[in-house]
C-alpha cells in the first residue's frame, strides 16, 4: 500500500470519526490502510475501509502508553507500505495532506533521514531532549528544520521498520516518553530527524487527556 496509518484513541468518539473521514476524503489515488487502537473506550461502531480496529478491555493510559505503541509499530511492521503516518484521534488534516506528505518526504535529500514531524508548533525550531543544534535547510525552495527530535504525529518510509525499537518503561511524570525515547534510540543510530516550516496538520483545539498538566505551559497549537 501506499500508506500505512496508526491511530491511538482515547475518549475522542468523535474527532476519531472526523479524522477517518478526512482520511477518506483525501485519499485520492493512494491506497490506505492501517490500524486504530481504541484505549478501553465504549465507542459505537468504528469502521474504515483497510484499517484494523483493536478495542482494548484493559487501560493503557500515559503509563503504559510505550505498550499500546509497541502494538501499534508490530502491526505497522507486519505490513509492506512505501509511507508510515502515525496520528493520534485529535488530529485534522490540511488540505491535500497525503500528496504534501509524499512530496516533502521525498524531497529531503539525506540517506538517513528517518522522520517529519507533521506538526509546527511553539517549540519548531529549538532542540529538545538533549542539546543538538536546529539547522535550517532549504531542499528545492523548502525549508526544514534538522531539529534531531520529533513529536507522535510523524511520517517515515519503509525503513522504519528496520529501525523502529521495542519500547520499555520510563518513570516520567508530564508525559508518556515515548517520542523522547524513541528519538535518543534514533540519534545514537546516526538517524537524522525533521520539521517542515509549516504544519501540515492542525492540533490543540482538544484538552489532553494524557498530559494535562504540561498542556498548561506548552500548548501545542498549530
Amino acid at each position: 500500500m501506499d500508506f500505512f496509518i496508526s491511530i491511538t484513541s482515547y475518549k475522542r468518539e468523535k474527532n476519531l470519526k472526523s479524522l477517518l473521514k478526512q482520511i477518506n476524503d483525501q485519499k485520492g489515488h493512494y491506497k490506505i490502510g492501517g490500524v486504530i487502537l481504541i484505549d478501553k473506550c465504549d465507542y459505537g461502531v468504528i469502521s474504515h475501509e483497510g484499517f484494523e480496529v483493536l478495542r482494548f478491555k484493559e487501560h493503557y493510559g500515559r503509563k503504559r502508553f510505550y505498550e499500546l505503541m509497541n502494538i501499534a509499530f508490530d502491526k505497522m511492521k507486519q505490513n509492506n507500505f512505501k509511507y508510515y503516518i502515525n496520528l493520534q484521534d485529535d488530529i485534522i488534516l490540511r488540505d491535500n495532506f497525503f500528496s504534501k506528505c509524499a512530496y516533502l518526504w521525498e524531497n529531503i535529500k539525506d540517506d538517513k533521514k528517518i522522520i517529519l514531524d507533521l506538526r509546527n508548533d511553539e517549540r519548531a525550531g529549538s532542540s529538545l531532549w538533549g542539546s543538538y543544534p536546529v539547522n535550517v535547510i532549504n531542499f528545492n525552495k523548502e525549508l526544514y528544520y534538522k531539529s534531531q527530535w520529533f513529536d507522535l504525529v510523524f511520517m517515515s518510509d519503509h525503513k522504519i521498520k528496520e529501525y523502529m525499537p521495542k519500547l520499555y518503561y520510563v518513570n516520567m511524570d508530564s508525559s508518556s516518553g515515548v517520542a523522547r525515547q524513541i528519538t535518543k534510540r534514533f540519534r545514537k543510530n546516526g538517524l537524522n530527524m525533521y520539521h517542515y516550516s509549516k504544519t501540515l496538520v492542525h492540533h490543540g483545539h482538544c484538552e489532553s487527556l494524557m498530559n494535562p498538566e504540561i498542556r498548561k505551559k506548552e500548548k501545542l497549537i498549530c
